[in-house]
């Protein structure tokens, strides 16, 4: 083996090597959603969100936060309050626009089902834009697109919060009961 071998291969080692300590487990890997998390994971909820954005954001979420949660099970509720807002800007030299601003925020709760207490709070806001065109189709699915993604890309921010949430919070319970 050639002396660059060698320094590649105890690179590799000497970089891989902290991390067999660090308790990393994958959010969405193999073992994602079926030994660690799932107890976690399965125990949520979620409250209906009104209108479409709400219930495409519910759908997401509940592929993201439960898929294998039987009705029932749940310990915890997830409540979010969804609120939109769009806005117009670049303005052409000949009086119309020819951008628009989305923004999405999601002010969200966990709730003990049990105990009825709020145990965590958080909001998450996410922000795009899109060109508004000539053509009123495709500026109707253009606008429907981007809002799904915005949607999804909210999920997975809510479903991380959560998850890291359910994860200190089951540690420290854990620690406090003898």
């Amino acid at each position: 083996m050639s002396h660059h071998l060698y320094k590649a291969l105890a690179s590799l080692t000497l970089c891989i090597l902290p991390l067999h300590g660090c308790s990393f487990t994958p959010l969405y890997g193999t073992h994602s959603h079926q030994e660690g998390s799932t107890p976690l994971l399965t125990s949520i909820a979620i409250a209906h969100i009104p209108e479409r954005q709400g219930q495409i954001l519910r759908t997401y979420l509940e592929q993201h936060l439960s898929p294998y949660r039987q009705e029932n099970t749940a310990r915890y509720e997830l409540i979010i309050q969804l609120k939109s807002e769009g806005s117009f800007s670049s303005l052409e030299s000949d009086a119309t626009f020819s951008r628009t601003n989305v923004a999405v925020q999601a002010a969200f709760m966990l709730r003990d089902i049990k105990n009825n207490k709020i145990i965590f709070r958080n909001t998450r806001t996410l922000n795009t834009s899109y060109d508004y065109l000539q053509q009123a189709y495709a500026n109707v699915v253009s606008a429907r697109e981007y809002k799904k993604r915005l949607l999804k890309k909210l999920a997975e921010s809510i479903s991380l919060s959560v998850h890291g949430f359910m994860k200190k919070h089951t540690r420290t319970a854990k620690t406090r009961t003898p």
